[in-house]
């Protein structure tokens, strides 16, 4: 008897153990597994938070994308008729003119001039040139600068290489009265077109579109028409776009002349700057 009581002892004691043994790695199971699941939660918390904070981002960002193209849109006013009126130029001076239109940039133009381009009186022909463009274009800004060089010659210019400088890089447009009323009697015709074509080679370079036009006309004058027909076939034969307002002026010999152009200095009027600067206005209005 005594016996089966501490066999039957013995065997409470393993059993005890043996199910404390079981519970507590029952315990640690539970507690490894519910830590496991925390950390499953916290992972997935955290992706769902930065999903969430990177899509937030897309969306703004596509907002702000949306909101520039709109302001863009807003911002630049394309008038239709002034892109007719610029198709229907000159092929460079069209894109030049379109180019800046659809960007909603000024369209710069220079004028490279002898004194002819000055004027005392009142508006000379490249301010009455911008007036008249401002006020043909609907929505289209135009800067007509004049850069003149008094009574120079075509040689002089070449010589003291005063023609460089004179137009800045990126102007939409140069508009060069090549100084042939200055080289009338003093530099021959031939000289005067090498000269030009000095001179141009370098305006090319920094302009989108360049043009010829030329001085004015001079009353009764006999060898100076040669010149100016000369310019126009050097033009045509070089590809370059000429604007020829001669035929807005009185003749020659007509005596109406005298109200345009000095008889005795032959230079500009102030009404041969307004006849001058609407004529190119014209041509360059696309009517």
């Amino acid at each position: 008897m005594k016996r089966w009581v501490v066999i039957t002892g013995v065997i409470l004691s393993v059993a005890v153990i043996l199910f404390g043994r079981w519970y507590y790695t029952e315990k640690l199971n539970d507690i490894a597994t519910a830590a496991q699941q925390q950390a499953l939660d916290t992972y997935m918390e955290a992706e769902e938070s930065e999903t969430a904070t990177v899509n937030d981002e897309n969306a703004e960002e596509a907002n702000e994308e949306e909101s520039a193209d709109e302001n863009d849109d807003s911002d630049v006013d394309v008038s239709e008729a002034d892109m007719d009126r610029a198709m229907n130029l000159p092929e460079d001076i069209s894109d030049a003119f379109i180019n800046s239109i659809e960007n909603g940039e000024e369209i710069s133009v220079t004028v490279v001039a002898s004194e002819s381009a000055e004027s005392e009186e009142g508006d000379a022909w490249p301010a009455v040139l911008e007036s008249y463009l401002e006020e043909t274009y609907d929505n289209a800004a135009f800067s007509v600068t004049a850069e003149t060089f008094g009574e120079q010659t075509t040689l002089e210019m070449v010589q003291e290489n005063a023609y460089e400088g004179a137009v800045d890089e990126g102007t939409d447009l140069v508009i060069f009265e090549p100084l042939l009323w200055n080289d009338n009697g003093v530099v021959g015709q031939d000289q005067s077109l090498e000269h030009i074509t000095t001179m141009i080679a370098e305006f090319e370079e920094q302009t989108e579109a360049l043009a010829l036009t030329p001085s004015q006309p001079a009353f009764q004058t006999v060898n100076y028409p040669a010149q100016i027909e000369a310019l126009e076939d050097y033009a045509e034969e070089s590809g370059i776009i000429y604007l020829d307002h001669w035929s807005a002026w009185p003749d020659l010999f007509d005596t109406e002349l005298l109200d345009y152009v000095g008889e005795e200095d032959r230079l500009p009027t102030e009404e041969g700057h307004a006849l001058w600067g609407e004529a190119l206005g014209q041509m360059l209005g696309g009517e």
